[in-house]
């Protein structure tokens, strides 16, 4: 089990250190059961991760159809850090989930 500080402590590690590396284990605590070490990882990986890193993009997309609302809340949150400005297809999705929600 990953605690939410060392999901913390990984943030800072990729932040120094080696960002992919990092964002493979981000990966693997976003498949976790644990809708708080979801949510920390989406965190890390919006420290952790350059603007526009598909593989981050890709991650945090996938978190916008959890269950957890502050899972997917704080995904939204990430993308808009992350994502590239141009990404087409982050926002087609985003501006979806605006229309989905009473727009």
């Amino acid at each position: 089990i990953v605690s939410h500080e060392a999901v913390k402590v990984i943030a800072v590690a990729a932040f120094f250190y080696n960002h992919s590396l990092s964002l493979e284990e981000f990966d693997k605590c976003l498949e976790h059961t644990d809708p708080v070490i979801q949510q920390a990882a989406v965190r890390g990986i919006s420290l952790a991760a350059p603007q526009g890193d598909p593989r981050a993009v890709a991650g945090l997309l996938r978190k916008l159809d959890n269950a957890d609302m502050d899972v997917r809340r704080t995904a939204v949150v990430s993308l808009g850090s992350i994502a590239a400005v141009d990404d087409a297809r982050v926002i087609e999705v985003l501006v979806d989930l605006l229309c989905d929600h009473g727009c």
